[in-house]
């Protein structure tokens, strides 16, 4: 029910993807529209947000609320997209044999492209277009793709995808 597709979102799905002429392009552009579109706020309120309609049109979310709505964007652009949990090593380094519920706190998307899946986290505000973060990478997720629930891969980014590049002016001094 939260994913459930309306005109608002179809709307907002072509207006997002509107030139976006592969997959992953139009992934990148929902990332920037749902980015642009949703404030994120992750304190808990007494209204939450009950769909991806909602908040649409609230325009606020928690991260939560912006990978549902990006979920929902993304079905309604074409792309087979589905929600996804991973566990977080940020909290727990969950070996692969763990698979267990307690151990899948992140909510993600998990998108089809042919016989490959992406991951894409569009709450992930620090990484250009919607990577996970590092504590997701090279786990696995838990993919709800409307048939039997099933356990993926996830691999981990290029390393041009993480190069950081910085300069400075030093000066040395005498102590």
């Amino acid at each position: 029910g939260r994913l459930k597709l309306n005109d608002d979102l179809a709307r907002a799905a072509a207006e997002a993807t509107a030139g976006a002429a592969t997959p992953v392009e139009k992934i990148q552009a929902l990332v920037r529209f749902t980015r642009q579109r949703v404030r994120r706020n992750d304190v808990r309120t007494a209204d939450p947000n009950e769909n991806a309609r909602e908040t649409l049109k609230r325009g606020t979310g928690t991260g939560d609320d912006v990978v549902v709505l990006f979920t929902a964007l993304a079905r309604a652009a074409g792309l087979d997209a589905h929600l996804a949990r991973m566990p977080d090593r940020e909290v727990f380094v969950a070996a692969p044999r763990l698979k267990l519920p307690y151990f899948l706190t992140r909510l993600t998307t998990a998108v089809r492209i042919g016989t490959n899946w992406a991951f894409v986290d569009p709450a992930n505000e620090n990484a250009p277009a919607g990577r996970l973060r590092w504590q997701q990478e090279g786990t696995y997720a838990l993919v709800f793709d409307g048939k039997a629930p099933q356990f993926l891969g996830v691999g981990t980014s290029p390393r041009e995808a993480s190069h950081a590049r910085r300069t400075g002016t030093l000066r040395l001094l005498a102590d």
